[in-house]
């Protein structure tokens, strides 16, 4: 929820006590804010060292560079985002405020000049915290899409709802961003709430697209054969816990959000949080091979699921289909029939 209104109906009460409870309570719940986000961007920067140490130390090649990249790419944004976070913060808390204002024949004394400054303050810091989430969103939205694209053998009509819905979304953020500017407080207010419920909505419906059909994908290619299902039911597993860590966050947030409930602002900071943990989560456990079961490591059996793209993919054999999926899950790969004369087989952990 915004301050605007608020603000708006404290102009029309002329109370200086609810002028400053209300200073009270804006930096009661900023300071909550920036605490949750503090200690979720903690547990983020755990997951993201181990992830990354798993990654680097055993040498994986099932993760690609570019994924990493991606990866800390996120963890970037989201640490942007933390540090602007605690800066409104800093001013919020710290702010001079020196000025007497009259307002229908009363005095307010600071209180009514702070919530100006804060009000000024928070549009400028929110374009930068709205970039930062906004690019964190495109990005995990366009990896799964991605991924989604390339198990179906990069056929876009698969593909064309989530690439509609990431447009759609991106575009009401943007034009959310713009009526934050606004003058026309009352029409600015329940404009912003409707585009940021589309916004989210769009997100929540590009994760459980892509994700359900990455599922049909895997389980109609290992139809009939049972023992290619048990080697894929651990990745399935990996990829449904990843996005309902975000899903059920954002079907939470919609909610709150659309109520007008003032607690949408604390899973506002979760789904920022989870947006850019729910692929890193994906990638630790594919390269701490997690990912497949522990029996799966000998023998004669299919590679796993890669990060990597394939130069061709043919969906009109089986192997051929196994290879696209090898690529597009991003999974370790496990090679374990070696040609004769080219050495012991390799060892992994």
């Amino acid at each position: 929820m915004s301050l605007k209104t608020d603000l708006l109906e404290l102009l029309d009460s002329g109370d200086e006590r609810s002028f400053e409870n209300f200073a009270l309570q804006i930096r009661d719940n900023k300071l909550n804010e920036t605490t949750e986000l503090a200690l979720l961007h903690g547990i983020y920067t755990g997951i993201i060292s181990v992830a990354l140490w798993n990654i680097f130390n055993k040498k994986s090649r099932s993760i690609g560079r570019i994924m990493v990249a991606i990866t800390i790419l996120l963890y970037i944004a989201t640490t942007v985002n933390f540090f602007l976070n605690l800066t409104f913060l800093r001013y919020l808390l710290f702010a001079d405020a020196k000025k007497k204002i009259h307002y229908n024949g009363v005095l307010f004394v600071e209180i009514f000049y702070v919530i100006l400054l804060t009000l000024k303050m928070e549009r400028r810091f929110d374009i930068g915290i709205s970039i930062t989430a906004v690019m964190s969103t495109v990005i995990a939205d366009s990896i799964m899409i991605w991924r989604c694209w390339m198990v179906w053998g990069r056929h876009w009509p698969i593909v064309l709802l989530p690439i509609l819905c990431l447009i759609c979304g991106f575009v009401c953020r943007i034009l959310d961003m713009i009526t934050g500017f606004s003058v026309n407080l009352p029409l600015t207010e329940g404009l912003s709430v409707s585009l940021l419920v589309i916004y989210i909505s769009c997100i929540l419906a590009t994760t459980l697209w892509c994700t359900t059909l990455i599922v049909i994908r895997i389980l109609t290619i290992t139809r009939g054969a049972n023992d290619r299902l048990r080697d894929y039911h651990r990745i399935i597993e990996v990829l449904v816990e990843s996005s309902a860590l975000h899903s059920v966050t954002l079907i939470i947030y919609i909610a709150l959000e659309a109520s007008h409930n003032m607690a949408s602002n604390y899973f506002d900071t979760l789904a920022a949080i989870t947006t850019g943990v729910a692929p890193t989560l994906l990638i630790g456990r594919v390269a701490a091979g997690h990912a497949r079961p522990d029996d799966s490591w000998e023998g004669s059996i299919m590679s796993s699921l890669r990060f990597e793209a394939h130069p061709q993919a043919d969906a009109e054999t089986c192997s051929q289909i196994d290879s696209m999926v090898d690529d597009d899950l991003e999974a370790q790969s496990i090679q374990v029939d070696e040609p004769e004369g080219i050495g012991a087989e390799k060892k992994r952990i």
